[in-house]
This record gives structure tokens, C-alpha cells and sequence, in this order.
């Protein structure tokens, strides 16, 4: 009998000893799980942390892509327009010319115009000397001829006011009226 119990007491051990071992591996198993489990929450609770800053810097580069000029090709452009335009550089220096001419105008001394068309590239050539036009001549008249021309700028600036007394009083502008005058029908 003491063999009989040795037997089962050995059956019984290995048996439960198996029996333990396989619940020891299955909490085991079971840890392992949720330690992998608590690992991809930690990795997908990292992505979702970082997907505002994501979706900022696509929102970034898409407004770059739209709304950033390349810098290489507004240069290119920039060029070919300075190239059709080369004039303006020397529509510049002749405006600068007129207003020095309109500045000194009240002077004494007779206006002495210089357009430079040296500069110009186009399919006509102008030369490449400067055009003079010299007002020696208006010289003695300078002063009588311009007050008559201030006098007559004067008068039509004053019939324009005069004319347009009934709108400033309305509080209409001129555009305003002519609209209205145009747009009614005679009955």
C-alpha cells in the first residue's frame, strides 16, 4: 500500500506539477500579453500625441505649395519683364525732367527740355544722343504767358465749382449725378 500511495502521490504531483506549470505559463503568457498590450497603447498614445504636430506641418507644407512662389521662377519672370520694359528707366528720367522743368517754371529762365531715348531697344532707333528742345525763344513772354495760363486755369476751376454747387450741397458726387442724369428716361 505504501507503494500505492508513493505511485499516486507521484501521478498526483507530476500531474498538478504539469497542471501548475501550465497555469504558471499561462499567467506568464497572460503578463507577456498585456505587458505587449501596454507597450503598443504607449506607442499608438505617442502617435496620436504627435499627430496635431503632423497634421500643423501638412497643413504648412500645403499653404508653402500654394502660396510661396518659387523663388527661382519669380526671377525668371521678373528678368523677362524687365526685359520687355527696359523703356521705363528712361520714362523715369524724363518724368524727373518734366517735373524739374514745372519746379523751375516759375523762374525766369526759359525751360530747356532733354528726353534721353538712348537706352531704348525696340525696332525703331532713336539714336543714342539725348533730344533737346531749347525755349530760348519764350524767354521775354515767359511772365505774361504764364499768368495768362494761371488765369485761365483759375477761371475753369471756378465754372467746375460753379457748376457743381447744387451737387456739393446735395452731398452727391459728380459721378453720382451723371449716372442719374444718364440713366433717366425722357417721359
Amino acid at each position: 500500500m505504501g507503494n500505492w500511495f508513493s505511485n499516486l502521490k507521484d501521478t498526483l504531483s507530476s500531474a498538478l506539477g504539469e497542471q501548475l506549470s501550465n497555469i504558471k505559463q499561462g499567467f506568464e503568457n497572460v503578463k507577456e500579453s498585456f505587458v505587449n498590450l501596454l507597450e503598443k497603447m504607449a506607442e499608438l498614445w505617442a502617435e496620436v500625441n504627435t499627430l496635431p504636430l503632423r497634421i500643423q506641418e501638412k497643413i504648412k507644407e500645403l499653404f508653402e505649395y500654394f502660396f510661396v512662389p518659387d523663388e527661382e521662377l519669380t526671377n525668371q519672370r521678373l528678368d523677362h519683364i524687365r526685359q520687355k520694359f527696359a523703356f521705363i528707366d528712361s520714362l523715369a528720367g524724363n518724368g524727373e525732367s518734366v517735373i524739374d522743368f514745372l519746379q523751375n517754371a516759375s523762374g525766369k529762365k526759359a525751360p530747356v527740355i532733354t528726353i534721353s531715348l538712348g537706352s531704348y531697344k525696340g525696332s525703331f532707333n532713336y539714336g543714342s544722343g539725348d533730344i533737346v528742345i531749347d525755349f530760348a525763344w519764350y524767354e521775354p513772354y515767359k511772365p505774361m504767358v504764364d499768368n495768362i495760363i494761371a488765369g485761365i486755369i483759375w477761371a475753369v476751376w471756378l465754372w467746375h465749382m460753379y457748376k457743381r454747387i447744387p451737387d456739393i450741397i446735395a452731398g452727391n458726387s459728380m459721378t453720382t449725378a451723371s449716372v442719374l442724369r444718364a440713366t433717366r428716361k425722357d417721359d
